[in-house]
């Protein structure tokens, strides 16, 4: 542990490092401290052990990086305003979800570059238009794309990524919406249909997602379908300049 902890602190220059240990397991719990590890979040259902699903603890350690320089003010992305929890006062939109298909590209090119979709999620900006369409052409097996479309243009696409092995039960999802379609239902719609297929058609048990601590309109779409908060990451990533929190969020079915 000393030379990895040496690795990442002075020459990999990592700012966190985290690990999962099950809840039982005092002693890894406590070798783990002694190295300045702490816990963010209990993990329910998070993996399957000796026949049943258990419980985990996520552990992280912060090192407390060097003065940085503020973000350069003309390159800088400019901070949106904290998302609000909005309710849509125009009229109800005739939204079809459908899976992501390739030819969705120059949509969601358009869709991830409008308004705050970038601040409040972890797409890296002036991403090129053809990385998004490599990124289509190239989905991973293991990822499952849905498309909310209006009017024949997709204005939400949603993402979840199945685990395997013994997390096969999990999947992650990640999800963003236009601006100019945020607050009327898009993002409501999209997580209804993915749920659907996670629970009736995938067998899934847990579903989790990281979001922003400051984005209270997608803290509040989640709970709605279910997701509680199991922690809160620290430092989780890196945007405009400085780190910033998310919270860790799961939906678990009991039953399946």
């Amino acid at each position: 542990m000393d030379a990895l902890l040496d690795l990442a602190d002075n020459w990999l220059g990592l700012r966190r490092i985290e690990v999962v240990v099950f809840a039982d397991d005092e002693p890894a719990a406590s070798f783990y401290g002694q190295y300045g590890f702490e816990q963010e979040a209990s993990l329910r259902r998070y993996a399957f052990r000796d026949g049943a699903y258990r419980d985990t603890r996520l552990l992280t350690r912060l090192r407390q990086p060097a003065q940085s320089a503020p973000a350069d003010e003309e390159t800088a992305l400019e901070a949106p305003p904290a998302a609000p929890v909005r309710e849509s006062k125009e009229g109800k939109l005739a939204i079809t979800i459908r899976g992501i298909e390739i030819d969705d590209w120059e949509d969601v090119a358009a869709l991830r570059e409008s308004g705050n979709v970038i601040y409040y999620t972890l797409q890296i900006p002036y991403l090129s238009r053809d990385a998004v369409r490599d990124r289509l052409e190239n989905m991973p097996k293991n990822q499952r794309g849905l498309a909310a479309v209006v009017k024949d243009r997709v204005v939400g696409h949603l993402g979840l990524h199945l685990e395997s092995g013994r997390r096969a039960h999990s999947a992650g999802l990640g999800m963003m919406v236009h601006a100019d379609y945020q607050g009327r239902g898009v993002g409501t719609a999209l997580m209804a249909a993915a749920i659907n297929l996670a629970e009736n058609w995938l067998a899934l048990s847990r579903i989790e997602l990281t979001v922003f601590t400051d984005n209270a309109a997608g803290v509040a779409l989640y709970r709605k379908f279910g997701f509680e908060i199991e922690g809160t990451l620290r430092d989780c990533a890196f945007r405009n300049g400085r780190y910033v929190d998310a919270y860790l969020m799961s939906r678990i079915r009991d039953k399946v």
